[in-house]
């Protein structure tokens, strides 16, 4: 019921008394030899500079509404697929 932390100067890792985790670092490295998976309820991916996704193959999917919106200009660039 209470709050651990594992504290190098102003970096380092909590474990909150509600759950959550936080990791305050410079940089955070994941690394494995298979798979990461990362889910949730709601899942959130922001940058204050660039955002980058990418990979052999790539699929970005929704079960409902789905949006891709920029506030400049926005290239979809890519060979063309047969249609079904």
């Amino acid at each position: 019921g209470k709050e651990f932390s594992i504290v190098a100067g102003d970096k380092g890792i909590t474990m909150g008394t509600d759950g959550t985790l936080t990791l305050n670092a410079t940089k955070i490295v994941l690394k494995a030899t298979t798979d990461v998976e990362v889910s949730g309820v709601n899942v959130k991916a922001k940058a204050t500079g660039a955002f980058d996704a990418g990979g052999a193959t790539t699929a970005v999917k929704a079960t409902g509404m789905g949006e891709v919106s920029a506030g400049g200009p926005r290239p979809v660039k890519g060979s063309t697929w047969p249609s079904d």
